[in-house]
């Protein structure tokens, strides 16, 4: 049932902390700066190695959100 709950809660809680996210300067820049080297990267790869490159971040990317989630998971879990 616990699962069941925090589950039911995470679109709202991602959502919310999105939107902590986007109103926080450091993040912004943060991000901004990974554009800018990303699209530096990318001048000098070929298309097959963007294709890879592109991939790569995606399972990271999937893997961080993982991460997040079961952080965010554990810590409302650790509250009660």
């Amino acid at each position: 049932m616990e699962g069941d709950i925090l589950e039911d809660l995470m679109p709202y809680l991602t959502d919310r902390l999105s939107r902590v996210y986007n109103k926080n300067s450091e993040y912004k820049q943060a991000v901004e700066n990974e554009s800018r080297i990303y699209e530096q990267l990318k001048e000098g790869l070929t298309d097959e190695q963007r294709k890879q490159l592109e991939r790569y971040f995606s399972a990271t990317k999937e893997t961080a959100g993982i991460c997040e989630k079961l952080a965010y998971q554990q810590g409302i879990k650790d509250l009660f």
